[in-house]
């Protein structure tokens, strides 16, 4: 599969709105998705499938709104 990558500027991207059809056609997507093809996809994007996450490692939402 060949992804593309769209350009958009940032207004445009505030202003589309994805139709009800492609709204639906993602959570179905969402929904099938499996825990095995999600260990594949982080093994693909070079994350170890198999490393605990550390209570360390986890940035509260609050943290990140102050830093940006």
């Amino acid at each position: 599969m060949v992804r593309r990558a769209t350009r958009m500027t940032l207004d445009q991207v505030r202003r589309s709105k994805p139709t009800p059809s492609e709204v639906a056609e993602f959570q179905r997507r969402m929904a099938a998705t499996t825990e095995k093809e999600i260990r594949r996809h982080m093994a693909e994007d070079g994350y170890d499938v198999d490393e605990q996450v550390h209570e360390d490692d986890i940035i509260s939402p609050t943290v990140i709104r102050k830093r940006l």
